[in-house]
């Protein structure tokens, strides 16, 4: 149950409070600003790493290496806009492309780092890259495989460089000089790109291949003191995995902070139809880049097998190529459209959130687009002013405009993981994950938070082997991989939540004595199972619900030859009977509308024409039905369902 005030409360019971529902729109997606990026340049500049800063000062600079004549060029745009000239190059001389290059900005400072072959060099930029000093060596490895390196504001500095399969730095203190070079304490067999960002600590992507043999692109974050110990690595987290002998390789671009964390990686294919796709990668909203929790990545019109760097400041973004440049405002702040709304419906259940709006089309100035956030928030005027219950994210699936009313449809973040589809079979070798862990790993790829703080002791121990096929839905995976355990997801806001619903639960509201009850009805729908059994690999198990007998019921059969011990199948068992007992509708309640309800909820329910003294249900389903035209309604509808 949402957290509800006493006035709000008050107002709720008292049946002829004044309704008030409010609404909003945010150019969200799932808590994360959208970035829309528009071209502003496309040059012929030849091809080869690139590098794109922004200064405090507004400006904004480029850096690329000519591949075929291996030079070095900068670019400062004082002013940049679409109609800016980017067109003229300064040279820095002669530079490496295979490695990269690393480009960033920190108030009136600007790092550059590159190598000529033999020695990893930097040149910095005082005045927000309008000039450049002279190269300095910070350190001479040979032939180095990527590189990159960052600068903040009061001039400490980081350069990264990889050799084989291991990554090296060397920093520099604010106001000293750069460090011996120190190896990470992370793993891999190969290292191919790697960029760095400024995130409390160091935020580094890095890509190549793991001792398995898995081409892929990977997070971590190397400690300076802020978020993290100085000098400590943070595991590695991947964006991105393939399976080995795939002729698939990654290659990393660029990171940057755009409202979460950003990655631009290059995924290649050098088998039959071979291509260099640019992905974009994003956090999960309200995640750092140490959090290592990255949406599945979705590809980006720029094709080539140099990528594009990233940068982010204030409300602007950019991405670049050594011939592209695209900008995208960072927005996402909510409009409030509570007046423009003429009637909203809202649902909730074990399936997911669903919102209808009829909106005034003449009093919008906006038009909400597929994707865009809407947040749904009911309430009432009350003797504290006008309140209403925050906590409800949905997102819109559809926008049917008329002349007089727009007529906008949404559904919430369990109906986000059924649009998901795995572009990839995504798997996990008996012993390597608990179910909760594969759980969040699913939700976390379709872009949504899972938190697992109630999840039951067999969520959180079996580990069987999984898989999720290319292009099975979110939803589909995750219904087959819960149907082992008797845990339940719920939506709220942003996040999932994995829970077991305890059935000695007490009641957290009640209803008929001082919230009234303007209609009841039970259902006698017959019972679902009362035995279930488990057909495993040389083992069985079975459950009898308290009860059971010769009432007609059936028996729920589940073969699943990855049960291997009478112990897990015995917990099978219970788990079927239990989340079938929690299927099961037993009635409905109809009442002045508790903006607090969500599915899950306990409640005791008195009515004397049904001999009901404080009887316990759990809520199913939870509707709200709110109109202001042709006549005003405002009501709420409960399922009712065993605790």
């Amino acid at each position: 149950m949402l957290t509800t005030s006493p006035t709000l409360l008050e107002a709720a019971r008292s049946g002829s409070a004044t309704p008030h529902v409010r609404v909003r729109f945010s150019d969200r997606d799932v808590g994360v600003p959208r970035l829309h990026f528009a071209r502003w340049y496309q040059g012929v500049e030849a091809a080869g790493p690139a590098g794109v800063a922004l200064p405090v000062d507004g400006s904004l600079v480029r850096a690329r290496i000519d591949a075929g004549a291996a030079t070095l060029h900068v670019q400062h745009i004082a002013t940049p806009s679409e109609a800016a000239d980017f067109t003229s190059w300064d040279s820095l001389g002669s530079a490496v492309a295979t490695p990269g290059l690393g480009l960033h900005a920190a108030g009136t400072r600007v790092l550059l780092a590159y190598t000529d072959g033999t020695q990893v060099l930097v040149r910095e930029s005082l005045d927000a890259g309008a000039t450049f000093g002279s190269a300095i060596t910070v350190a001479s490895p040979g032939a180095v495989t990527a590189l990159s390196g960052a600068v903040r504001s009061d001039g400490s500095a980081i350069a990264t460089w990889a050799i084989g399969g291991t990554c090296y730095v060397a920093t520099r203190p604010a106001g000293g000089s750069w460090s011996a070079p120190a190896a990470w304490t992370q793993s891999l067999a190969s290292i191919n790109g790697l960029a760095v960002g400024d995130a409390e600590d160091w935020a580094i992507l890095v890509s190549g291949e793991d001792s398995n043999g898995r081409a892929g692109c990977w997070s971590t974050r190397l400690g300076s003191g802020i978020g993290g110990p100085p000098g400590h690595w943070s595991a590695l987290a991947p964006l991105i995995l393939a399976s080995p002998g795939l002729d698939v390789s990654y290659r990393a671009t660029g990171v940057a902070q755009a409202g979460a964390p950003r990655a631009t990686f290059v995924e290649s294919y050098s088998g039959t139809g071979a291509f260099d796709r640019t992905m974009l990668a994003t956090g999960l909203a309200g995640g750092a880049f140490e959090d290592g929790d990255w949406r599945d990545p979705t590809p980006f019109e720029h094709a080539s097998p140099w990528g594009l760097a990233a940068a982010a400041r204030g409300t602007t973004s950019f991405l670049a190529s050594a011939s592209e440049l695209w900008s995208a405002e960072i927005g996402g702040s909510p409009v409030d459209v509570s007046t423009a709304v003429l009637s909203a419906r809202y649902e909730a259940d074990h399936r997911g959130e669903r919102l209808r709006l009829a909106l005034d089309a003449q009093s919008l100035t906006n038009w909400p687009s597929v994707g865009t956030e809407i947040e749904f928030s009911p309430g009432y005027v009350t003797d504290a002013g006008i309140e209403f219950i925050t906590g409800r994210l949905l997102w819109v699936t559809s926008v049917q405009r008329g002349a007089a009313e727009l007529h906008v449809t949404a559904e919430g973040a369990l109906g986000r993981l059924a649009r998901w589809q795995a572009p990839r079979q995504l798997a996990w070798s008996a012993g390597d994950a608990t179910i909760a862990t594969v759980a969040r790993s699913i939700a976390r790829d379709a872009g949504v938070r899972l938190a697992g703080a109630g999840a039951s002791t067999a969520a959180t121990t079996l580990t069987p082997g999984f898989a999720v096929r290319a292009g099975e839905s979110g939803a589909t995976a995750l219904a087959r991989l819960l149907a082992r355990v008797p845990d339940q997801i719920f939506g709220r806001g942003i996040d999932l939540h994995l829970v077991e619903r305890d059935p000695a639960e007490d009641p957290s509201y009640a209803y008929g004595a001082t919230h009234p009850i303007r209609t009841i009805e039970l259902t006698d729908s017959g019972r679902g199972p009362r035995w279930a059994r488990v057909l495993g690999a040389d083992a069985v198990g079975e459950a009898v619900a308290s009860g059971g007998g010769d009432d007609g019921s059936r028996v729920a059969v589940v073969v699943d030859a990855a049960v291997t011990s009478a112990p897990v199948a015995t917990a099978r068992a219970e788990a079927v009977l239990r989340r079938s007992e929690l299927a099961q509708e037993l009635g409905t309640l109809e009442a002045s509308p508790h903006p607090g309800h969500e599915p899950g909820d306990v409640i005791a329910v008195s009515d004397d024409s049904l001999a009901l003294d404080a009887a316990p249900y759990r809520v199913r389903s939870v509707t709200f039905d709110y109109a202001r035209r042709p006549r005003g309604r405002y009501s709420m509808r409960l399922g009712l369902g065993a605790v």
